[in-house]
């Protein structure tokens, strides 16, 4: 074994092309494949991010909940995470927005609640504190508001009640969005505390917003089924059950076309390595037949011929896959950074999506491929070098076929066009496999570049909504103002 060994690393050094073409091939192999895995990846994770961002992370909502119902809904083992907000009550000039409470757990599954949206001091702990943004307080008269500072709201706690000046202390200012001001709606922060206090215990009201565990095993068939089974069972009525479609539709339905097309482009560039490096192989074969039948002639076995070859393409492999992991993952590092800028051109947001691009799991998909590579574009060159004969190698002429009797037909002038023609004519196999070769990576050079070259962020944008689109809704209320 360690013979053999020793006898493939010295075919790899003492060939250096050959060696040299092989490790570039397999590098920019294993390059592209974790581009493309990590780079489709990533768009899906970033899917998926979008998604929480825009509609919450929250898997549902049971809304009007008594703290009887609560119990039994922290009772459901099918139920991983829970958020819970409460409707503080009414401020003067913020109608219709906001104020609420809500735990930590709501503010990371909620859209407009996420942990940057607090862009400095701390979210309200106390029963008198509050947090908003700087428009909030502008446009309740108190501008420049700084945390620490004292304001007086006017507030009420449901339609029953009439408005009376309460004092708060600002904990926190929050970042201010557009959608939040267009039509003078705030959210506004306060504690729960302050909600206990102005609110009896009998009379308490929770949103409880929820996600579901693994052992739930939902998927988008029967997630609704789910969530009112355990609604039903806590006692709560199904209208009081919203269910969060569209971001479950990203979490528990696989994007199941970037699958397609990702899958598409590494069986391409599988099926083109082993073609190149088949190739290569065969070449380098050719022209160490004489070689190879000497070591037949020793008495070294088929399986022996056969694992020489492949040793002296995994020794190459080696240190090439490493190398192309390094590179692709930067690559498509610096590749995703570019698309997430070029789609934060067409939208607007606070804080730039960023989503965890190395993945344990693509990385050693990755490494097998190319093993898997490798070890396919070496499978025919074994099978050659096992039946080489020390008879046979000894009258090889690299491919050529014995000439037959006969004359032989000469040229009056040899040129090196002739020349050249001789060669490509003198093996048809090796030629054609050569055009091919050449033919799959123009045909896979040009499939990326339009793909990357045809990237169009502003039409892509504008396929979700288009110029002139717009919606209309009715603002209505429920709730009759008795004390005015």
């Amino acid at each position: 074994m360690r013979t053999i060994s020793k006898i493939a690393f010295s075919n790899d050094k003492r060939n250096r092309t050959r060696s040299v073409l092989i490790m570039t091939a397999i590098c920019l192999t294993t390059m592209l494949l974790v581009i493309i895995s990590t780079i489709g990846n990533g768009l899906i994770l970033l899917q998926k991010d979008q998604a929480a961002s825009s509609y919450g992370s929250n898997y549902g909502l049971f809304i009007a909940a008594d703290g009887t119902q609560l119990k039994e809904v922290e009772r459901r083992a099918e139920i991983s995470d829970i958020g819970i907000m409460c409707t503080e009550g009414i401020l003067k000039g913020n109608e219709n927005g906001g104020f609420v409470s809500a735990d930590e757990t709501v503010r990371k599954m909620l859209p407009y609640n996420q942990e940057y949206v607090l862009k400095e001091g701390t979210y309200p702990e106390k029963a008198q504190e509050i947090a908003a943004g700087r428009a909030f307080f502008d446009a309740v008269g108190y501008h420049d508001v700084k945390v620490g500072d004292t304001v007086t709201l006017e507030y009420r706690s449901g339609m029953q009640s009439e408005y009376a000046p309460v004092e708060f202390t600002v904990s926190g200012i929050l970042y201010d969005r557009d959608e939040y001001t267009i039509e003078a709606s705030y959210v506004v922060f306060g504690s729960q505390d302050f909600y206990n206090e102005r609110v009896a215990e009998g009379d308490r009201q929770y949103n409880i917003y929820f996600t579901l565990s693994d052992s739930a095993n939902v998927s988008m068939n029967n997630v609704a089924p789910v969530i009112k089974e355990i609604a039903d069972s806590c006692g709560i009525d199904q209208k009081n059950v919203i269910i969060n479609d569209l971001y479950l539709q990203w979490v528990l339905q696989p994007s199941y076309e970037m699958i397609v097309v990702c899958g598409t482009l590494i069986l391409g560039i599988v099926l083109f390595s082993v073609v190149v490096i088949y190739n290569i192989f065969q070449v380098g074969i050719a022209q160490k037949v004489q070689e190879y039948g000497k070591i037949k002639a020793l008495g070294a076995t088929r399986k022996q011929m056969k694992q020489l070859i492949f040793r002296e393409g995994i020794l190459l492999a080696v240190p090439s896959i490493p190398l192309g992991l390094l590179f692709g993952f930067l690559i498509a590092k610096v590749s995703f950074n570019w698309l997430v800028e070029q789609g934060n051109l067409v939208s607007s947001g606070i804080k730039n999506h960023q989503v965890p691009l190395f993945s344990l799991t693509m990385i050693l998909i990755c490494i097998f491929v190319s093993f898997l590579t490798v070890v396919l574009a070496l499978r025919k060159p074994m099978k050659i070098v096992s039946r080489i004969s020390p008879i046979e190698a000894t009258r090889y002429l690299d491919g050529s076929k014995t000439q037959k009797q006969g004359r032989r037909k000469g040229r009056k002038d040899v040129t090196v066009f002739s020349m050249a023609m001789a060669n490509v004519t003198g093996n048809p196999k090796r030629t054609i496999a050569t055009i091919l070769t050449m033919g799959l990576s123009c045909v896979l050079f040009v499939i990326i570049s339009n793909y990357v070259g045809n990237i169009d962020t502003e039409h892509e944008a504008r396929i979700a909504i288009n110029h002139g689109q717009f919606e209309l809704q009715l603002d209505y209320s429920q709730n009759y103002d008795e004390a005015y």
